[in-house]
């Protein structure tokens, strides 16, 4: 059986709920705004609170919160410390040739493929993972052809390390504990930085 309840009872707890939903709704409109204004809205600028300041071919990298901040880019290593993990990186195409188009990225370290979709974000139009043609991957994840027109960044462990350019395809590789840094040295190269 249904309980009855008096129409002042369920006033009264309609205008509790509301009270509870108005509050919750106004404490993360509060601190969306207060997190976005100490961000500083368009990426974090040089201020006092950083840690450090380095300065990189004329390009000022703030040290924030773990992050090296250039702009509205933000990477875990700076470019100096991604230069020596490989000799060299050649023949890798420019960021103009993932601009304003899908990204697909099929990572093993989730660290890199987080650092590829935060700052090839801003460049692509989308960033989303896929598989490689040649190699098993579970179902609805688009499978990626490097002959094709689409874009793909292969980040996987490796017995050396390597970044290679093989058509439409960028493959990052070696061992488990360098992905990420060679995933930003990936990037500074592509960007002009390095």
């Amino acid at each position: 059986m249904k309980r009855i309840i008096s129409k002042h009872h369920r006033e009264r707890k309609n205008r509790t709920n509301q009270i509870i939903v108005a509050g919750v709704l106004l404490f993360v409109m509060l601190f969306s705004t207060l997190g976005y204004a100490f961000q500083g809205g368009s990426g974090i600028q040089k201020d006092d609170s950083s840690d450090e300041v380095l300065t990189y071919n004329g390009l000022d990298f703030v040290y924030y919160n773990g992050f090296w901040i250039l702009g509205k880019l933000s990477f875990r290593y700076n470019p100096e410390e991604v230069l020596n993990i490989i000799p060299s990186v050649d023949g890798l195409r420019d960021a103009s040739l993932y601009q304003n188009i899908p990204l697909y990225v099929q990572s093993e370290d989730s660290d890199s493929k987080s650092e590829i979709e935060t700052n090839m974000g801003i460049i692509s139009s989308s960033v989303d993972s896929a598989c490689l043609e040649s190699e098993s991957c579970g179902e609805g994840i688009p499978i990626i052809s490097c002959d094709g027109t689409d874009k793909l960044i292969v980040i996987r462990e490796g017995n050396s390390s390597s970044i290679r350019q093989d058509g439409n395809c960028v493959f990052i590789e070696g061992k488990s504990y360098e992905l990420l840094q060679m995933t930003d040295r990936f990037l500074f190269e592509i960007l002009g930085i390095i």
